[in-house]
């Protein structure tokens, strides 16, 4: 019962975020031109322009997962409709962030072939993803098996134990991984003029760690009773 009201809490937190920020996204993007730069290469060069009401797409993403993460809670048989919904409202924060980011570069006022350099906004994306990854990190290790969440091989599928000491090791992995990534951002932007294609790349191996080591961890334990 105290799970089913946490997971209500969540929710309806996540559907309020959701909400204002749709609100507050369809109010600034009517402010904006009509033509806005939407595109830029991994040096941050402004490669293409589009429509202001293209940025909407975040905000309807988010709505969506939202929508999802609500149902899912609320209907499966998983015993842990906390979690769901805890992740649900972690996205719902996510992508909220993730549309004033892409807001903020396209009410910048850059042209065709301007670059934009060493904006703090760059760091935005990593930190965001170390801060997820931190967050459920915490609760990874506590995630019973289920047909939603968690690192579904046929090893942990196979195995409770395997699966449960494999979500334990992922969860320390996503902590270390997450404090990493968002230190090697900080100093990289701070002290190296890091641009979006160093932050790219800290994204993305951030996340390939963090599943293919559990993977690895995963097999090497299939055998675990």
């Amino acid at each position: 019962m105290k799970n089913i009201k946490i997971a209500k809490f969540f929710n309806i937190t996540s559907i309020a975020i959701t909400i204002i920020n749709m609100i507050a996204a369809f109010i600034a993007i009517s402010r904006l031109p009509e033509k806005v730069p939407t595109h830029f290469d991994f040096n941050g060069v402004c490669n293409g322009f589009g429509s202001r009401w293209g940025l909407i797409t975040v905000a309807v993403i988010q709505l969506f997962l939202c929508i999802v993460f609500m149902l899912v809670s609320h209907f499966s048989k998983n015993h842990q409709p906390n979690l769901i919904a805890m992740t649900g409202l972690i996205m719902s924060i996510f992508f909220a962030i993730e549309f004033w980011f892409i807001y903020m570069i396209s009410s910048s006022g850059v042209q065709l072939g301007d670059k934009i350099e060493r904006q703090p906004a760059i760091t935005i994306l990593p930190m965001m993803m170390s801060a997820l990854f931190i967050i459920l990190g915490n609760y990874t290790p506590i995630i019973a098996p289920n047909k939603f969440f968690g690192l579904r091989v046929k090893w942990t599928l196979k195995s409770p134990q395997c699966w449960k000491i494999t979500h334990r090791f992922m969860g320390k992995v996503m902590v270390v991984t997450g404090l990493i990534t968002a230190f090697i951002s900080i100093i990289s932007y701070a002290f190296m003029g890091a641009g979006f294609i160093t932050e790219f790349i800290l994204t993305f191996v951030m996340i390939a760690v963090s599943i293919f080591i559990p993977t690895i961890f995963a097999y090497k334990h299939r055998n675990d009773n």
